[in-house]
């Protein structure tokens, strides 16, 4: 089986509105970081994050890696260290710290996550990435936040890591600074913010230089709390003169909470086919991530995902996504995301561009492949409990799809599902493995027979690819004349264009025939790409006056068994003869070239004298002559000019081992 070519496909994906001339990079962040010294010496490094944002994990791995530092101080509360301690001992898998009464159902809506006094730890968040990568330095981590009940929900600020790598930090505070402001609102966070300072300066009385990792939404003040305590920034200023007032109003502002007992804690699993409604980034991004976290790259990924997913559609399909697939697929996520104003395109983009620009089995592939975070927890490491987040109903993080796939195909999927397994439609099991074979081995002794819906669909298409071709004979034969008194068959748009100096229009006049083409011929698989699993010759008769006489070349019946006496085979070529009449002939075996063997099977098989071929080369000179010699005419249909997914549904066909079978092919064929 051939391997598709994609090292060297030439693909560009500008998602950049031009900012950048390189296409598939975003700048790095800068200033990633914010020094700031006291008149000791001692320094504070500060790290401002988006949350769950994958682009700051790898700023987080970076400053860790490449700055020499005594302590690592995060945004995570004291009371929660040895839980926390526990859960990032287990990254790259994912876990979840939850009260231990308050999430009472394995399934578990985003809302009541974001309700709960919850932490998903992952390496997306770039808060738990930077204490795993210090961990594993061996560089001391503290825990600065306190924990309080009824946090108010978190402050959604509308801008993602690409962006904020063009316009940079002073401009992000500038036009959010509307939004932050809400955060000065809640006392809450004053408390906390004032509570991290604290302890964020006497670190510093103990070590010479520290990395503090915080939300964004934090940094003006503890930026402005520094400088009052005698911290000169060492980097670039970034806050707008804007927050001066509030930050000043908030800064004498007190606020005592109850003295509340921290309640007891859980740590579970996350269902890892569910985490992507939590992440702001891919678990394929993710997964990519931590392969290589200082080489990663956002629109890389991306590249990556649709590669990767052909790389399994091929080997399904034996088909591949050609350069002219792949650069509309790219033009149509740079349009999409200019019109939603983004730099980085999301799931639902991602997948409809697959769906649109190739099929639904290769969307199929994008998607499951896009939403798969491979680190899970082996059975020694896994713990008492899994949950599994589901999108709230009626709200943006539900999107629903109909994969329309070629082969066994359920009738919705939800991008929240467990797509391990069809859960609308289940494919039913083998009572122990071998059953299937054994009565496919049992009843095809007596030969067998194909599937009736699809036996509909073949004559239906074929029926179609007579009209095309006949419409290429009619335009072949048709005449152009001035309009008169008819227009005919239509305006001569060309001819009306080539004589306007006359000041006549032009129409054109088509023959009145019948269809007169004897034969067809849909050939699949070009010589070069022919391979050895396609070897079995056969032909299958008409069944009624309706069906139409086939001779075909495919895999061998029994090589893919995929229900009880149910195989799945695949189509080299078709030779298709309509009416039914006399009897289909062998596709030969001893000419050596393959087209003219298909070409001289239609000319045994014909009913008149003209030839319909389909397939993705054109017949040669030789092969046209071989025909005319005989006295017949090719008529040529390139296959790029067909639908790609009717062609997959024609070309792969099922058999039954006996016409018993056909009542309970359904439940296996989903045809």
């Amino acid at each position: 089986m051939n391997n598709p070519n994609i090292s060297n496909q030439p693909i560009s994906f500008d998602a950049t509105f031009g900012l950048d001339n390189s296409s598939l990079t975003i700048p790095d962040l800068q200033p990633n970081h914010f020094i700031y010294e006291n008149d000791d010496n001692h320094q504070i490094i500060l790290i401002p994050t988006l949350h769950n944002q994958v682009g700051f994990s790898k700023i987080a791995e970076y400053v860790v890696t490449h700055l020499k530092v005594d302590c690592v101080a995060t945004e995570l509360p004291w009371q929660l260290e040895h839980e926390m301690d526990f859960a990032l001992n287990r990254l790259p898998i994912p876990s979840i710290i939850h009260r231990k009464n308050g999430i009472k159902s394995n399934e578990v809506t985003i809302s009541q996550i974001e309700a709960m006094d919850s932490y998903i730890i992952h390496p997306g968040e770039s808060i738990f990435w930077l204490a795993y990568v210090s961990k594993k330095n061996n560089i001391p981590v503290k825990y600065l936040d306190y924990w309080l009940p009824n946090m108010p929900n978190k402050l959604e600020i509308p801008i993602d890591f690409a962006k904020l790598s063009f316009i940079g930090w002073k401009k992000f505070f500038e036009s959010t600074y509307s939004s932050l402001k809400l955060h000065y609102s809640q006392p809450i966070h004053i408390f906390r913010e004032k509570y991290m300072i604290q302890e964020l300066l006497n670190l510093s009385k103990e070590n010479k230089k520290i990395i503090f990792i915080c939300g964004a939404a934090h940094y003006p003040f503890i930026d402005y709390s520094l400088k009052m305590n005698q911290f000169l920034i060492q980097s670039e200023e970034v806050i707008p003169d804007s927050y001066k007032t509030v930050l000043d109003e908030n800064y004498d502002t007190k606020f005592e909470p109850n003295d509340l007992a921290s309640p007891g804690w859980n740590i579970s699993d996350i269902h890892p086919q569910s985490l992507h409604l939590h992440t702001g980034d891919l678990p394929y991004q993710l997964n990519k991530f931590i392969e290589d976290p200082q080489s990663f790259d956002l629109l890389e990924a991306i590249r990556n995902l649709y590669f990767e997913s052909e790389n399994t559609y091929h080997s399904k399909f034996d088909d591949n996504v050609s350069p002219a697939n792949y650069k509309r697929l790219f033009q149509y996520l740079r349009n999409i995301n200019k019109l939603k104003g983004e730099l980085i395109p999301d799931l639902y983009s991602l997948v409809i561009a697959a769906k649109g620009m190739v099929d639904d089995d290769y969307a199929y592939e994008v998607f499951r492949y896009a939403i798969d975070y491979r680190f899970r927890p082996n059975p020694q490491n896994k713990l008492d409990r899994e949950i599994k987040l589901i999108p709230d109903k009626d709200q943006d993080n539900i999107i629903k799809l109909a994969f329309r796939r070629r082969y066994k195909r359920p009738i919705l999927k939800k991008f929240y599902q467990d797509n391990d397994k069809d859960e609308f439609d289940p494919i039913p099991e083998e009572k122990y493995p071998g059953q299937w074979r054994e009565i496919w081995d049992e009843l095809s002794k007596n030969g067998y027979v194909s599937y009736p819906p699809e036996d509909i669909f073949i004559e239906k298409y074929f029926n179609y690819l007579r009209k095309r071709l006949n419409e290429i004979i009619m335009e072949e034969r048709s005449t152009t004349i001035p309009f008169q008194s008819s227009l005919e068959d239509g305006i001569d748009w060309r001819a009306t264009t080539r004589y306007l100096h006359e000041n006549k229009i032009y129409v054109k006049q088509l023959p009145r025939t019948q269809s007169e083409i004897g034969a067809i011929v849909v050939q699949f698989i070009e010589e070069e790409r022919l391979s050895m699993e396609y070897n079995y010759y056969s032909s299958l008769f008409a069944e009624h006056e309706l069906e139409s006489h086939i001779s075909v070349l495919t895999t061998k019946p029994g090589d893919e068994i995929i229900g009880p006496g149910i195989t799945r085979v695949k189509y080299a070529a078709i030779v298709s003869q309509f009416p039914p009449s006399g009897w289909p002939i062998l596709i030969p075996q001893t000419i050596d070239d393959f087209k003219i063997r298909l070409i001289y099977t239609a000319m045994r098989m014909a009913l008149t004298k003209i030839i319909g071929y389909i397939s993705e080369k054109p017949p040669s000179i030789a092969q046209i002559n071989f025909a005319s010699t005989n006295g017949f005419r090719l008529i040529y249909l390139p296959m790029g000019q067909l639908t790609k997914s009717s062609l997959h549904r024609l070309r792969t066909m099922h058999l039954l081992a006996d016409r018993s079978l056909r009542d309970i092919a359904r439940e296996y064929i989903g045809f």
